[in-house]
C-alpha cells in the first residue's frame, strides 16, 4: 500500500463515521421530540423543555 491509498482509506472511514454520526443524531432528535411532546411534569425531558422556553 502506498501513501495515496492509505489517505484514501482514512478519508473514506472519516466520511462513513460522519454519516453514521449524522444518522444517530437525527434518530436521537426525532426520538427526543416525541418524548418532549408529553405533558408529564415528572419527566426530565419535559422539565428541560419548559425551562428553555
Amino acid at each position: 500500500m502506498d501513501v495515496q491509498q492509505i489517505v484514501l482509506y482514512l478519508i473514506g472511514i472519516a466520511v462513513l463515521l460522519w454519516i453514521v454520526r449524522a444518522i444517530v443524531r437525527w434518530f436521537k432528535h426525532c426520538k427526543g421530540n416525541q418524548c418532549a411532546a408529553c405533558d408529564d411534569t415528572s419527566c426530565p425531558h419535559y422539565n428541560r423543555e419548559v425551562k428553555d422556553k
